[in-house]
């Protein structure tokens, strides 16, 4: 019964990865060169503007992005509480096959990320962007390698000791939305996709940031010696709902940083897809591909 279940939901997925694969490579062949390539992002050259910048931006973002950020998020929630992302209902159990395959998608990850950050020197922006999207996909592997350790060690892995692994997506985050920041402030003003897309993700994550605000407010005045003091019924009661408030404006930013920054930077480029151009693509799909390899940990 596993394996029928297993089957029902891998196929269409494999589909889907299949689909993608081929969409990387079935254009028409072009001339490359490899020594250029590597010229090219050793020893990047300055772009005019953020869009000619931008094509030195090797990593996934618009709808791609996307996708590759859902599913990513999906990896890391099952794989923290010791669940199969193919298999949610099962736990996990090859713990060395896991282990090999978590150092094949951290070195499919960090090498696409890393030449990204080389060729993208010239804008400082485009650095701290490829920094936070490693250390997403470093916090990805390292939850799936304390899991695998986990169960090759018979210890626990159900415990929900690898969510400490998040601090590393939060610096991450923390550094990248300095860079992207930077970025839609310069577009913001004369383009409006930027300035809706900003509008959208403000609104979502403002309701909660309001009201943690009003909370911070109403201890501020509510005792002039005790922050956030808890003497009675009213300040418990308040005090809960700041906490409330805080945790859902922290989970709230975290989780759609990531897709902020994938919608903005397609906003910036015009390129909703996020297909990668022809230069990038080796690049791209790799490390794609590499952080789809943990949806296969078993």
């Amino acid at each position: 019964m596993a394996t029928s279940h297993f089957n029902i939901l891998a196929t269409p997925i494999l589909l889907l990865l299949t689909s993608f694969f081929f969409n990387a490579v079935s254009a028409a062949p072009i001339h490359f060169d490899f020594g250029e390539w590597l010229k090219g992002e050793l020893f990047p050259k300055a772009g005019a503007n953020i869009n000619s910048e931008l094509q030195c931006y090797s990593l996934p973002y618009g709808g791609y992005g996307f996708l590759s950020h859902v599913l990513t998020y999906y990896t890391v929630i099952c794989t923290m509480f010791g669940r199969r992302p193919f298999a949610p209902w099962s736990e996990l159990q090859k713990g060395r096959f896991d282990i090999f395959l978590t150092i094949f998608s951290t070195l499919g990850t960090i090498i696409p990320a890393s030449f990204t950050i080389s060729s993208c020197r010239n804008r400082w922006q485009f650095i701290l962007l490829g920094v936070w999207k490693l250390m997403l996909a470093l916090c990805s592997n390292f939850s799936v390698l304390h899991q695998a350790i986990a169960v090759r060690n018979g210890g626990a892995h159900t415990d929900g000791e690898a969510a400490w692994t998040l601090i590393v997506y939060i610096l991450g985050t923390i550094i990248g939305l300095v860079g992207l920041f930077s970025l839609v402030a310069e577009g913001i003003p004369y383009d409006s996709k930027i300035r809706i897309v900003t509008y959208v993700f403000g609104g979502i994550v403002g309701v909660p940031a309001i009201a943690f605000t009003m909370w911070l407010i109403w201890c501020l005045f509510a005792s002039p010696f005790i922050w956030c003091c808890a003497y009675d019924r009213k300040s418990k009661y308040a005090a809960t709902w700041g906490g409330v408030s805080f945790s859902i404006f922290v989970g709230l930013f975290t989780l759609l940083a990531a897709f902020y920054s994938d919608w903005s930077l397609a906003a910036i480029t015009h390129n909703w897809s996020g297909s990668p151009s022809d230069d990038n693509k080796v690049l791209y799909w790799t490390y794609f591909a590499a952080k789809r390899l943990l949806l296969f940990v078993w």
